[in-house]
């Protein structure tokens, strides 16, 4: 079966360096969205695709 391995490098490079979500931080919710907190949600959320969702695909698909 093939394993789901999260592009966590690509939405970084694209959240950093394509969309600059920094300069939303002026705008309301945004403040405390430092580039930490940003990176550990996305980590989080990568983690649960790959070892929660991931495994679930084979019997969902039978």
């Amino acid at each position: 079966m093939p394993t789901y391995q999260a592009p966590t490098g690509d939405v970084l490079f694209l959240l950093n360096d394509v969309f600059n979500w920094e300069r939303y931080a002026n705008l309301p919710g945004f403040a405390d969205a430092s580039p930490d907190v940003v990176e550990a949600i996305l980590l989080e959320g990568a983690k649960l695709a790959d070892e929660v969702l991931q495994p679930v695909n084979q019997s969902g698909d039978r």
